[in-house]
């Protein structure tokens, strides 16, 4: 099974299980830090967990704040990421933001959690990671190749037809336009007033076309 490392504080308890309840039946693990038996040193067993996991969740709330500790390991696990070429998603409460900005950025997601439709777009996200998408290209290849080897053929249709793989959202491309950030990042809403993720200064955002796989 596939697993993403969640980068959060764990006095966010409303948040935590909000997304914890939003990987059930996903077919792809969440990665909490404190209920994981990590093994000391802690740095080694984050790395380890972040780059065998598909992506990073870095879920934004003002309790990142709270303490040095928390700030410090948030950092290392967005660079650990980074360095690993992991994805890294930034999901913030529209409704309870945060001043708390995130070096790298490449998706960013404000969500509303008593909203069906911002939570379904959540499970999409992450239903797109349950298989890796060159495996799935790869399968489909081989079902090509019957003719030459239909045993190989029967097995990659079989496994094709069992997973429902959603397309991964891709949001629309912002790119920051402050001089002291100009960070590139996919956005998800449809809001054209909001703060960058990276640095934090507001941002009026005009959408040339009209958003597509975005939430509005």
């Amino acid at each position: 099974m596939r697993s993403i490392f969640l980068s959060h504080s764990r006095l966010d308890s409303r948040i935590i299980t909000i997304f914890n309840n939003t990987f059930t039946g996903t077919e792809v693990k969440p990665i909490f830090m404190e209920y994981e038996n990590f093994v000391n040193p802690p740095w080694s067993a984050i790395k380890s967990s972040i780059e065998s996991s598909s992506a990073l969740f870095v879920l934004l709330s003002n309790s990142l704040r709270a303490s040095d500790f928390t700030q410090n390991w948030v950092s290392y696990e967005v660079g650990i990421a980074d360095e690993a070429h992991k994805e890294i998603w930034v999901f913030e409460d529209i409704n309870n933001q945060a001043i708390f900005p995130i070096p790298k950025v490449d998706h960013y997601v404000l969500y509303d959690a008593n909203y069906s439709e911002s939570l379904n777009y959540l499970k999409t996200i992450i239903r797109s990671y349950a298989l890796n998408y060159d495996a799935a290209v790869g399968l489909g290849l081989l079902s090509l190749l019957a003719f030459a080897n239909p045993l190989v053929a029967l097995v990659g249709a079989a496994i094709g037809s069992q997973v429902n793989i959603p397309v991964r959202p891709t949001g629309t491309s912002i790119t920051c336009c402050y001089p002291n950030c100009r960070i590139t990042f996919q956005y998800h809403n449809l809001l054209t007033n909001i703060r960058c993720p990276s640095c934090r200064q507001l941002l009026q955002i005009t959408f040339q076309n009209q958003a597509n796989n975005s939430l509005t």
